[in-house]
């Protein structure tokens, strides 16, 4: 090759590496930071972390590679070229790649991220570590990871839940009973120790998929925003209306059984004995009775629960750090908080959801409520506004652990799982 001809391909390749650099740069700013390279990063399907972006900025700023400032090509003397700049700007940029093969930005990430890690003459990358998009394999081990999370949490909590349907389908039932544990004393001395758990199996059989579907779906949908815009996190009204997506989804696949459960733990029938009077004197369409209703409930209480917890992991992170990994204490301590917070916003939709859904069952009790608006309204003038609230207390001590234990299982599992967040 002559001079002549060197300098056109240098001049070439630099216009391709300046196109490719301004894709990184989405900014526009001229500098190319940890932030942006990070959002590259994920909207390429990387699993990264910031130990990675770390070492890439640290692979051309530091110069230990090939192609890099410091070694081989650009320095015989091999000294290491160290800037304090948390940027790379487009000549270190442009040096680094001037003899790769890289063309656009997926080919230019695929080799800085495998010039990482050397081993003797061998490049290890977290390029190995790109996601699978799609995989059965991946979508099969992500709903099986909220569905444990669901049915252990559910479980530890579930005489409380037993409870809770109790006041909310007569809310005379916690004055009568002296409070939480004269209820539970009570249901023991009726029905056995097993009482406690009546309807839980239907309960697991509701919750295990509903909540796959609910952090699978969030999970994506937050995937999607991130890989598709300029953020490496969702602002609140993204997160709002992620979580409003995923509960719905989740709830509209499992209302059936959540409405078979309602019944069995309001009415204390056996499961085989509800089904057979359900379909003897309603039909199948009462499967779906409260399905309207059940929306209205679960579209805010999603959007509650996710945006808190959220929040939370993000300001914790703030606090302490990008690198800092949530442990046990502040993971269930935000669950707890975003469970709270969901369930006081629709307590009171979800107690009309609940009488609507066992209306069928008490022959000349029938609530005449036309929709959830005006069952709210009928409740509130023939019971008083304290209605509405029935439970609500004795509430909190089934959903604070309950949505602690949920939200850290499935953190915990994403991890024995391997997948990522």
């Amino acid at each position: 090759m002559t001079f002549k001809e060197f300098g056109n391909f240098a001049l070439r390749r630099e216009r391709e590496l300046l196109r490719t650099f301004q894709k990184f740069d989405g900014d526009r700013s001229g500098y190319l930071t940890a932030k942006q390279l990070k959002r590259v990063l994920m909207r390429e399907g990387y699993a990264t972390d910031d130990d990675d972006v770390e070492a890439m900025m640290y692979r051309i700023k530091a110069g230990e590679g090939a192609f890099s400032k410091g070694k081989g090509l650009f320095n015989a003397a091999n000294e290491k070229f160290v800037t304090l700049a948390k940027a790379i700007d487009f000549t270190e940029f442009r040096d680094f790649l001037m003899l790769s093969d890289a063309m656009d930005a997926t080919e230019a990430l695929s080799v800085w991220s495998r010039s990482t890690v050397d081993v003797g003459d061998v490049s290890l990358a977290f390029a190995s570590k790109r996601k699978a998009n799609g995989g059965a394999g991946e979508v099969i081990k992500h709903l099986l990871v909220g569905a444990i999370s669901g049915g252990v949490s559910r479980t530890v909590v579930a005489p409380l839940e037993r409870a809770k349907i109790e006041y909310m389908l007569d809310s005379t039932t916690i004055a009568r009973d002296g409070g939480l544990v004269g209820t539970l004393n009570r249901i023991v001395r009726d029905e056995g120790a097993g009482g406690l758990f009546r309807g839980n199996t239907l309960n697991v059989l509701r919750i295990a998929p509903t909540k796959a579907v609910e952090f699978f779906v969030y999970d994506k949908f937050k995937d999607y925003i991130i890989r598709n815009g300029d953020q490496t996190e969702l602002d609140g009204a993204q997160r709002m209306l992620g979580g409003s997506v995923a509960s719905m989804c989740g709830t509209a696949l499992t209302h059936p059984v959540d409405t078979l459960r309602s019944r069995v733990s309001g009415t204390g029938m056996l499961l085989g004995d509800c089904w057979k009077q359900l379909v003897a004197n309603e039909g199948y369409g009462a499967l779906w009775k409260g399905l309207g209703a059940n929306m209205v409930r679960v579209a805010p209480y999603g959007a509650i629960n996710f945006y808190v917890y959220d929040a939370c992991k993000g300001l914790y992170r703030r606090q302490f750090g990008e690198k800092a990994k949530m442990s046990a204490l502040p993971t269930m301590c935000f669950g707890a908080l975003a469970g709270a917070a969901a369930q006081t916003g629709v307590y009171p939709l979800e107690m009309i959801q609940r009488r609507i859904q066992v209306a069928g069952m008490k022959k000349g009790a029938g609530y005449a409520y036309k929709n959830m608006f005006h069952g709210i309204y009928v409740v509130g003038k023939n019971e008083g506004i304290g209605a509405l609230y029935a439970g609500l207390i004795p509430n909190y001590a089934k959903i604070l652990p309950s949505a602690a234990i949920s939200f850290y299982v499935y953190e915990l599992m994403k991890q024995v799982f391997e997948i990522d967040k």
